[in-house]
């Protein structure tokens, strides 16, 4: 009877809790003195069975006076099975139950027990818990009943931390802490406790998981273990996913870095190149020059101190230009040029609508000229020269921009021309000209680089009125519509596979085609924030 209860406290006492659904692991196991045992652990969604065959042999038989008359074997046989009221691994709390029978034979001494097992096994996000209780039992095999009590963290980049507590009997206590790391495919663990220390190493291949384990006690004893576990099922493709997500988050974590630290670099950069630019700026008398410098040196490293130089320049810049204007104004009044004051004077109007100068100006050379000028001919011979000094200007100025390709710009500017055979030619010539924004659409469609083609086709329209880009642009937004969905349920599928980069990326895509969507706005903000913890 008590060789039964070491062999059973070594069967159980140097086991650690290994609970995987759905797969099937077979070990070996060599402890100190030549005793070996075999075990073996089946689970399923809600059931769970476990087998422990240890053995021992060549060990002395002596007579009562000491002699030596021989040899003998002794051996023990533990079954278990367990009930699961949720499916282990699921999250939130699973209880288990179920009966179990021990056998033990001493040369000629047979023993026998039966046990009730209890265990309570908890899932989260954040890691596991478990409480169990064991070897509560009855029958002529005295049973040692275990108490075991544990759980650890799930950490960032595969790393596992926690601690267990455990007691045999009434009196016997063993506690430890608990630490893995998973690296690829390996899973690397460490157990150090008040009894002994353990080192393990996993190897996962596929459906198989290759296991060793060497634990020392702090006695001087030491005992190996080796074997491995099969996953099928559903288990299976978990664990290759498992896996995947696993090398892809490490891959993702690596590249992080590396823009990390090249964004680093690159703000070391662009803080030096936009010192330099303001620096520069300061020497510089030409304010619009200064305000260029300024202006760029706010796109490699924007600050306080830029922002308070670009508002300040840009009113400079105002200013002067104003200047200007009155400066030519008083100019041409002063030689009499009345048709060249009042043409740049409605320039003057056109460019600051909303100053009380230009209007005031405007209003006294027009009032100037009417008291100069007492013929009514005469007054308006002048508007009308003014006219055309200002229509001319204004030509040379829009066909400019639409030699630069700037057909917006230009656009607005003749807009506000007078009607003219100048005016006439210029829309056909940007008309003509803007068919490349036509063409550029086409081209991306075929790309399908939707955004960008429905860029290109709304600048067109902007331009001019044509039936077959309006067909084009409804066919485009349908695209987008269409390619939205599926980032948007590309970004869901990343999302419950535990990739919230992949996620990020396609519910930025969808927000971008869609932007006025609620559905992808949410998502994408919802996972804007996942993405700003993850990658801090």
């Amino acid at each position: 009877m008590s060789i039964g209860m070491v062999f059973w406290t070594l069967g159980s006492g140097a086991e650690r809790f290994y609970v995987v659904p759905r797969s099937l692991t077979l070990l070996h196991r060599e402890h100190f003195a030549g005793y070996r045992q075999e075990e073996t652990y089946a689970h399923f969604d809600r059931f769970s069975f476990v087998s422990k065959v240890g053995y021992v042999g060549g060990m002395e038989l002596r007579d009562e006076g000491g002699k030596l008359t021989g040899s003998y074997s002794a051996s023990f046989v533990g079954l278990t099975g367990k009930y699961y009221t949720a499916p282990i691994g699921a999250k939130g709390w699973s209880l288990g139950f179920g009966p179990g029978l021990m056998l033990s034979k001493i040369h000629t001494y047979a023993d026998w027990a039966l046990t009730a097992n209890l265990v309570a096994y908890g899932s989260f996000d954040a890691g596991r818990i478990m409480l169990r209780l064991d070897n509560l039992g009855m029958g002529t095999l005295l049973t040692v009943p275990e108490t075991f009590a544990g759980g650890y963290f799930l950490l960032p980049g595969g790393t596992r931390l926690g601690g267990f507590l455990r007691f045999f009997g009434d009196l016997d206590l063993d506690a430890g802490l608990y630490l893995a790391k998973r690296i690829s495919v390996l899973d690397l663990e460490v157990i150090p406790a008040y009894r002994y220390v353990t080192f393990g190493l996993s190897l996962g291949v596929g459906p198989l998981k290759f296991r060793y384990q060497y634990t020392h006690s702090y006695y001087g004893l030491g005992s190996h273990l080796a074997g491995m576990t099969f996953y099928w099922g559903t288990q299976r493709g978990i664990e290759e996913r498992i896996g995947r997500l696993e090398a892809k988050v490490s891959e993702h974590e690596r590249q992080l870095k590396d823009i990390r630290k090249r964004i680093a670099e690159m703000e070391m950069e662009a803080e030096a190149k936009a010192r330099y630019l303001i620096r520069k700026a300061r020497r510089t008398r030409d304010p619009e020059k200064a305000l260029r410098l300024v202006e760029m040196a706010a796109v490699f490293h924007p600050s306080p101190e830029t922002d308070y130089l670009i508002d300040s320049l840009k009113g400079e810049v105002v200013r002067k230009r104003k200047e200007r204007y009155i400066k030519r104004i008083n100019a041409f009044l002063r030689n009499k040029m009345y048709a060249d004051a009042y043409a740049e004077a409605l320039d003057f109007v056109r460019e600051f609508p909303d100053d009380p100068r230009a209007i005031k100006l405007f209003k006294e050379i027009e009032a100037r000229i009417n008291r100069r000028l007492q013929k009514r001919e005469k007054v308006k011979e002048v508007k009308s020269r003014a006219l055309d000094i200002y229509s001319d200007r204004n030509v040379r100025r829009a066909d400019s921009l639409i030699n630069a390709g700037m057909y917006l710009k230009a656009y607005e500017l003749i807009k506000s021309l007078p009607d003219s055979p100048e005016k006439v030619a210029l829309l056909t010539k940007i008309k003509r000209k803007s068919s490349a924004y036509l063409d550029s659409a086409r081209v991306n469609i075929k790309r399908k680089e939707w955004a960008r083609a429905r860029a290109y086709l709304e600048a067109y329209l902007d331009l001019t009125q044509d039936a077959k880009a309006v067909s084009l642009l409804q066919k485009v937004n349908e695209s987008m519509e269409k390619q939205a969905e599926f980032h948007y349920l590309k970004a869901l599928e990343s999302f419950q596979k535990g990739d919230v980069l992949g996620a990020y990326a396609h519910a930025e895509v969808a927000y971008e085609l869609q932007p006025h969507n609620e559905k992808y706005r949410k998502i994408y903000e919802r996972l804007s924030k996942l993405y700003g913890r993850y990658v801090r």
